[in-house]
């Protein structure tokens, strides 16, 4: 894969256009990875007792293997017609108005405290307060966040080091 720039392009170039997913539900952000989709095809397969005890007989096995997609196929055509309601929409919960709504709220609320109190990203003090309240948390605490910062941008590096500058 990381030479992929200089041996296939055009693989390279389909992989970054997102050709190594598979959308099954047609919900923005709900591609999953090809290989997933394949194993969920074969459990739902196994669970109906379809390709069980199939490999002991060569005929049965090449027949399950022609017709066993299409199958699967009418399968999934068959339960997308029967979904209940608006359960099955091409909308990610997320991006209903509703949710945006109170999303906006927030971002308001979090700006408000923020005019208020003054900017918590300026706050040159040892000490680690609650956003809302102005209350200073324990030591321990402030540590284990400070921690966490650490952690993030050690991911950040690694992110950086081993995806972004091979690309």
């Amino acid at each position: 894969m990381t030479q992929l720039s200089r041996t296939n392009a055009s693989v390279l170039s389909e992989f970054r256009s997102g050709k190594f997913t598979v959308n099954k539900t047609g919900r923005t952000f709900s591609a999953i990875a090809i290989d997933q989709a394949h194993e969920q095809l074969n459990a739902a397969v196994k669970g109906d007792g379809g390709i069980i005890g199939l490999t002991e007989n060569e005929i049965a096995l090449r027949r399950w293997l022609i017709a066993g997609p299409e199958i699967a196929r009418l399968l999934d055509q068959f339960e997308s017609h029967n979904q209940q309601g608006d359960s099955f929409t091409v909308v990610h919960h997320e991006e209903k108005a509703s949710v945006q709504n109170a999303f906006t709220q927030e971002v308001k609320s979090l700006i408000a405290k923020m005019e208020e109190f003054g900017n918590p990203f300026e706050d040159d003090s040892e000490t680690l307060s609650n956003l809302q309240s102005k209350e200073v948390v324990a030591p321990s605490v402030a540590v284990v966040v400070d921690k966490i910062f650490d952690l993030g941008k050690a991911h950040d590096q690694f992110v950086s080091r081993t995806i972004s500058e091979r690309f």
